[in-house]
């Protein structure tokens, strides 16, 4: 868990990301659940949008070059669809 909230901090991913890389660290299926059980879905939202916002700045892509381009940002980083598509709409790229 301590593990969880240091990488959630420094480099937010998705709950399933972060439990692809518990696995790739050795850790059990169950115990990396139970890892990222902590991370409600407002924090995790609340790191996707942050991420999203942050790679906004970083690219020059617009309109649907840009939602495809975070959708797909989001998605790598282990964001599920429903907290790409609510933070699309807060940045204004309704889908």
């Amino acid at each position: 868990q301590d593990w969880v909230k240091m990488r959630s901090r420094s480099k937010p991913k998705g709950k399933s990301v972060l439990i692809s890389e518990l696995r790739a660290k050795g850790i059990d299926k169950e115990t990396a659940e139970q890892a990222v059980e902590d991370i409600d879905d407002a924090a995790e939202y609340e790191m996707a949008l942050s991420s999203a916002l942050t790679a906004k700045r970083k690219t020059s892509k617009k309109g649907d070059a840009l939602k495809k381009y975070l959708t797909g940002f989001l998605v790598r980083r282990g964001f599920g669809w429903e907290i790409t598509q609510r933070v699309l709409e807060e940045i204004g790229l309704d889908y």
